[in-house]
């Protein structure tokens, strides 16, 4: 299966053959579940999930993303999605939360994004790393940041299963923990979830 970021995806979508397989399952439960309310898609790669729920299902959506070259792959290939260059840590989370209330963002989608943000990674070599430590005071801050924008929504798809893994967060019940309690597993299926705000 090509990766995510795979130009063979957009290309694809250039030609008219629709949207890659991978994004499936997220956008299904999207589909079942949603309740209204603008999105943003965060680690959005080439943006191809995004412009998915804006053309089958009619949202507001923006994406973030700090890699330019897919950033461009998605635009050259026709993905109209706006997207924001943006590497998300500490620094860049002012920023971040101003994205959030502009766009008066209901929901966020993180697909396979939370095991990069959310742990510090030791080079292995050109595009691999291996995830060493958690980063909890930086996740406590991202969910404020969702909290104080008035996100209510959450959409989370874990890694794929591996026994070969050396990820930390190694799937979607090791990222639920992170927005527990503030926000609360509604739906779970495979490795992906839904979390709603919970009611203050």
């Amino acid at each position: 299966m090509a990766r995510f970021n795979s130009v063979q995806h957009t290309e694809a979508f250039a030609a008219g053959r629709g949207f890659p397989k991978i994004h499936d399952n997220i956008f299904n439960l999207i589909a079942e579940t949603w309740t209204g309310g603008s999105f943003i898609d965060v680690c959005c790669s080439t943006g191809l999930l995004g412009q998915r729920l804006i053309d089958k299902l009619g949202v507001m959506c923006c994406g973030l993303e700090g890699d330019a070259e897919a950033i461009a792959n998605g635009k050259e290939h026709g993905v109209s999605m706006f997207i924001y260059q943006l590497l998300l840590d500490d620094r860049s989370l002012g920023g971040f939360s101003r994205i959030l209330r502009d766009h008066d963002v209901n929901t966020v989608v993180m697909r396979r994004c939370v095991s990069e943000l959310f742990a510090k990674g030791m080079p292995l070599g050109v595009g691999n790393t291996v995830q060493t430590e958690l980063k909890p005071e930086f996740a406590a801050q991202y969910v404020d940041a969702l909290l104080g924008a008035g996100v209510n929504e959450i959409y989370l798809q874990g890694r794929a299963e591996s026994a070969s893994s050396k990820h930390i967060i190694p799937n979607v019940e090791a990222e639920i923990e992170f927005f527990l309690p503030q926000y609360s597993v509604r739906v779970k299926r495979g490795q992906c979830a839904y979390l709603r705000r919970m009611e203050r």
